[in-house]
């Protein structure tokens, strides 16, 4: 069964997700900005349920998960590729990042590729060559392992305003 996205649906999870910064912003267009960023997700809730034969929620992420949910509803995660909005859905389910490769080349060539496993031990591999994609980078926490190396680990909201 299909969910209805429509604006004040995009506009409450935009909300509870600390975006509401992006009405004053967009001013006058937020109704385009809005249909824009419903299509999206649209665009995700279907091309996961054909690859993965289920229906992501994201609007019930965000109320029985607010954490995931924030970031899922950042405007980096909802402005990606479908691809990549797969990606971080899968991540924020619980896979681990494996291996991340980015290429750039001031020319225009841009290349993301990100190789996931799963809770289950399944590997699943993402590519762009949407240089918006790259901006999902700052979402993803690193941290040390106790041999020194670094790890990738989780997708997370950024923070606003001041603690």
């Amino acid at each position: 069964m299909s969910m209805i996205i429509d604006r004040p649906r995009i506009r409450q999870a935009l909300e509870q997700a600390g975006n509401a910064w992006l009405f004053d912003y967009t001013g006058s267009q937020i109704d385009s900005v809005l249909d824009d960023l419903g299509r999206r997700v649209q665009d995700f809730i279907t091309e996961y349920q054909n690859r993965f034969g289920e229906e992501p929620d994201p609007f019930g992420l965000i109320e029985n998960n607010p954490l995931k949910g924030m970031a899922f509803f950042q405007v980096d995660t909802l402005r990606a590729s479908v691809e990549m909005k797969i990606m971080v859905w899968r991540v924020l389910l619980g896979a681990e990042i494996q291996r991340l490769e980015l290429r750039y080349d001031k020319s225009g060539d841009f290349h993301l590729s990100l190789n996931i496993q799963t809770p289950y031990g399944d590997r699943e591999s993402y590519t762009s060559s949407s240089s918006w994609d790259f901006a999902l980078l700052r979402h993803l926490g690193a941290t040390g392992r106790f041999d020194g190396q670094m790890m990738l680990q989780g997708y997370y909201a950024m923070r606003t305003g001041s603690a």
